[in-house]
């Protein structure tokens, strides 16, 4: 008799997204009297707290990419010299990438680097695009896996390596190129645009949609997690299409706290979802292997 996966308890998802916009906002309280009043004043103390607010959130936000990480290790270390593990080692890079870019926020936001916005922006995209850039190769490769069953290759390692090797890269030359990018590239239509917002938008669609499109080739194992998977890089697409909207075209003028506030909460349910699609993986790896130990994770 075959076995069933747990359902997703999605109720898991709109905890998250009510400690986002309920629970942390209220744990300082006079960030919580300014938005109930609906004022927004430049008091050094009401911006201490929003700061406060974006600190907890990043740490939940790296707490999400750290577990989704460990499990995605898991994933791998589970499957062993499968061919499919091409997509599962892949995809574990994308997290890893996600939470390069999210660590170079951070490190910005505690002065660390001190960049202009525009150059503070362009590094961090970067790194973004590798992740969603990993998630397609995962994508790319396993339509081939689906014709010719061959593991990892030369220019796999090739792809991840360089990618790596340019992260490092990043967070290396960021800080003394800042003399000559910072101000060559203030105020020019790549920051006035917002075009790596845009880049990031366009291209997490394009992961989202090329997934999608080749979900036939997923097999079992991955098709338990494509509805995640998917969800995830929409969302992602969604955040970067919201800052267009808000900071770059100012198509909504909104007060900042607001956008942030939104922004934070797209990040937290697609690392929500991201996470549930790892969950799914190992628990079909769990089911699978309990009638055999060998032999049912090579296809």
């Amino acid at each position: 008799m075959s076995q069933k996966l747990a359902p997703v308890k999605f109720k898991h998802i709109f905890s998250w997204i009510f400690l986002s916009l309920v629970i942390l906002p209220n744990m300082f309280p006079v960030y919580a009297q300014q938005i109930t009043q609906q004022r927004w004043v430049t008091d050094p103390i009401i911006v201490e707290e929003v700061d406060k607010i974006v600190l907890t959130g990043s740490m939940i936000c790296f707490l999400l990419l750290a577990l989704a990480f460990i499990m995605g290790l898991y994933v791998v270390k589970s499957v062993g010299k499968g061919a499919i593990n091409v997509t599962f080692i892949s995809f574990t890079f994308g997290i890893f990438f996600t939470g390069l870019s999210r660590l170079f926020m951070y490190l910005t936001d505690i002065n660390i680097y001190s960049l202009e916005e525009v150059t503070h922006h362009i590094w961090w995209h970067l790194l973004f695009y590798f992740s969603l850039l990993s998630f397609i190769w995962g994508g790319l490769r396993l339509k081939e896996i689906s014709v010719k069953m061959e593991g990892v290759r030369l220019r796999d390692g090739l792809v991840w390596g360089s990618m790596v090797f340019l992260g490092v890269i990043i967070f290396v030359v960021a800080q003394p190129l800042e003399i000559v990018l910072g101000p060559a590239l203030k105020g020019t239509i790549i920051e006035t645009w917002g075009l790596y917002h845009f880049v990031a938008f366009a291209l997490a669609a394009v992961a989202a949609t090329y997934l999608f499109y080749i979900k036939t080739n997923w097999g079992k194992i991955l098709n338990v997690s494509v509805t995640p998977i998917l969800i995830f890089l929409l969302l992602m697409s969604l955040q970067h299409l919201w800052e267009l909207l808000t900071e770059s075209w100012k198509i909504l003028s909104l007060e900042s706290y607001i956008i942030e506030r939104v922004e934070l909460v797209i990040v937290l349910c697609a690392l929500v979802f991201l996470n549930i699609a790892v969950v799914r993986i190992i628990q079909f790896i769990h089911l699978q292997a309990a009638p055999a130990k060998t032999g049912l994770l090579q296809t």
